[in-house]
């Protein structure tokens, strides 16, 4: 390939980039209007993780086989220390990947259909009609309506990540047929060490190896120009990343019958055979919502029952899944490599829930790696009916497709607007559960909406008489809106639910220290320090309860376990300063006080005491300053406090 050759494809490839960049800012346009929801709140809102940028790459060296989150957790640091928890450039960022995604599929896509059938399939005039279908099924990943719950749900990130980096994998191996010499290893490296950032965003990424060898075998095994030096290389990453697989498989235990920590929380729930026989059937049920993802079809979360006995249903799902990978194996024995490698992609991502338990048995964004799969198929079934019938048919079927996908995707982000019409959206569409009007009740709750909340929450108890996060919440509304023996009770019945959860005991201390009563909330935030030691919440509230109760050993103990637990807990770092202030050590606690400030510059307590203290030392300059900080951080708090300096000067 000549210089021009070269330089003519790199512009075309940057131009469909950009393009695809700003359609992609079009389509998800609505998205960037759009509130945190559900679990954003624990990765991003209440994340304290995300307030420092740490030493990513060390994290990763120190167990680089051990898949894990922690790209993702970097990604959103780095966006915090950008806007902090403004939502937009957290958006903005999901965005920008799904188009980086949309881009791999377009060159995997456009790769893909070069080899399917040989060098006969490279001449001008088959490259113009493979140009077209790779574009269009590219855009039918990017609009899929199924995309808008990794791409507007920002915790969904992980997903995103994930698949950029396995999808970059693919390619970089993709590419190794095409060099030779130095440029082949180094695209050896590059796919290994995207595997690793892969299984380091999401640990589902750990599937990327079969991918591979499937690749090899289907499109390249076949050639016989492949080179002894080519295919020991091809074994050898195999190899490699099989190892790496089955470290991980050791280390989380996948292989125990009913404990799975796969990227997840080892816990009891079933058996993986009863976890096989249910998602057996899910996957019919993915299959059916990414080729006809009409928007009654979709839900962000869904109660799917448990298969325990094998009868007559499921026995005709095992043999749908047979037929269809069998027609997998005939579409490549026919010489449809793509579509052949486009069913087996779907099955062998959506492989690692079929055995290992997780309490979510069916949720859409599971669906996002799988629907390259079925791209791979439309895009090589179109490719094929073109070339055999010299027509340009399938085109325009693939636009009346991209057409409805465009309208039912915008019609799916209107769901995402707010966290009511999410949940509002679940609720319509499944039947009553508790968890959807659980979190309904606490999006009502952030917006001081406290009677809707209640409503919500005794409707969660009312379905799910055991369900304690319903009790839990009306407590917290309850505490809210003042009234905390009703809080109490919900918090007790929440205690006899779960007795061994600190939480309980936490939520139990403050009431009582709502009431007034302190010694009371110690015992309670005792009992939860020795149920869990490493909660810094229970640590800080005891050290507080001590704290409001004179006992100030007791409390700077407390405090300083909590800071034990979390170096940059500012709220226990600015109450130690408050206790060592108390107990005569004024040098001691303005340290303190500057140090949770360094941490959280508006946190009210800390510029209020700090103010004191250099009052204390006649530094009113100084004291005047902190509370103006004061009055932007807290306007009430900061005006008395500058009155009050104003009267003193006077």
């Amino acid at each position: 390939m000549g210089n021009r050759q070269i330089i003519l494809k790199i512009s075309k490839h940057t131009v469909v980039l950009v393009t695809f960049i700003l359609l992609c800012l079009l389509l998800y346009s609505l998205s960037l209007k759009s509130e945190f929801h559900f679990d954003d709140y624990l990765y991003i809102v209440n994340a304290p993780g995300i307030r420092v940028v740490d030493n990513i790459f060390r994290k990763i060296l120190s167990n680089p086989f051990l898949p894990d989150r922690s790209i993702v957790e970097y990604s959103f640091a780095l966006n915090y220390a950008f806007s902090g928890l403004s939502r937009f450039g957290y958006q903005l960022v999901n965005i920008l990947i799904h188009a980086g995604n949309t881009f791999l599929v377009y060159l995997i896509l456009n790769r893909m259909l070069g080899q399917n059938n040989g060098p006969g399939s490279e001449g001008a005039a088959e490259k113009k009609r493979i140009f077209p279908v790779a574009v269009l099924c590219s855009l039918l990943f990017a609009a899929h309506p199924l995309a808008v719950n990794s791409v507007a749900y920002i915790a969904q990130r992980h997903g995103l990540l994930a698949t950029f980096f396995f999808l970059s994998s693919l390619y970089t191996f993709m590419r190794v047929e095409s060099v030779k010499g130095a440029a082949a290893g180094i695209l050896y490296g590059l796919t290994f060490l995207f595997y690793i950032l892969a299984i380091h965003s999401k640990p589902m990424a750990v599937t990327l190896p079969l991918l591979l060898i499937l690749y090899w075998f289907l499109f390249q095994a076949h050639v016989r120009k492949s080179n002894a030096v080519r295919v020991l290389g091809c074994s050898a990453v195999a190899g490699l990343f099989l190892f790496c697989t089955g470290l991980h498989v050791l280390h989380s235990g996948i292989i125990t019958e009913t404990s799975m920590t796969a990227g997840f929380t080892a816990t009891n729930l079933w058996s993986p055979m009863v976890q096989f026989m249910t998602e057996s059937k899910v996957l019919l049920q993915y299959l059916k919502i990414i080729f006809i993802p009409l928007p009654g079809w979709l839900s962000a979360d869904r109660a799917y029952p448990l298969t325990q006995t094998v009868d007559m249903g499921l026995l005709g799902v095992w043999l749908f899944h047979c037929l269809l990978l069998l027609t997998g194996w005939v579409s490549y024995k026919k010489g449809f490599r793509g579509i052949a490698f486009g069913i087996f992609w779907v099955y062998i991502t959506l492989s690692p829930y079929l055995f290992v338990p997780v309490q979510d048995l069916m949720v859409d964004y599971k669906t996002y790696l799988p629907s390259v799969g079925v791209m791979m198929i439309l895009a090589d079934g179109s490719y094929g009916i073109a070339k055999r019938y010299q027509t340009n048919g399938t085109l325009c079927l693939l636009s009346v497709i991209l057409v409805f996908f465009v309208w039912a995707n915008r019609d799916r982000q209107l769901t995402f607007q707010t966290e009511l019409s999410f949940w509002d959206d679940v609720i319509a569409k499944e039947e009553p559960r508790a968890r959807p009007y659980n979190n309904r009740g606490l999006s009502y709750k952030r917006q001081g909406k406290y009677l809707l909340a209640l409503e919500d929450f005794k409707k969660t108890v009312q379905i799910a008489p055991g369900y304690y996060l319903g009790y839990a919440n009306a407590g917290d509304v309850y505490l809210k809106t003042g009234r905390p023996v009703e809080a109490m009770q919900c918090y007790e019945i929440y205690k006899n639910l779960r007795p061994d959860h600190a939480d309980a005991y936490i939520r139990l201390g403050n009431a009582c220290a709502a009431a007034g009563d302190w010694k009371s909330a110690a015992s309670h935030y005792y009992r939860a320090a020795e149920l869990d030691g490493s909660s810094v919440d229970a640590w800080y509230n005891l050290g507080l309860a001590w704290a409001q109760s004179g006992e100030w050993d007791s409390a700077e103990k407390a405090l300083t376990r909590a800071l034990g637990v979390d170096p940059l807990y500012y709220k226990a770092l600015g109450t130690l300063g408050s206790v060592k202030f108390s107990t005569g050590h004024v040098e001691e606690a303005a340290a303190l006080f500057k140090e949770a400030l360094s941490i959280q510059p508006d946190y009210a307590d800390a510029l209020y005491n700090l103010a004191v203290y250099y009052v204390r030392k006649g530094q009113l300059e100084e004291a005047y300053r902190q509370a103006e900080r004061l009055q932007q951080a807290a306007p009430k708090a900061g005006r008395d406090l500058l009155e009050r300096l104003n009267g003193r000067s006077r």
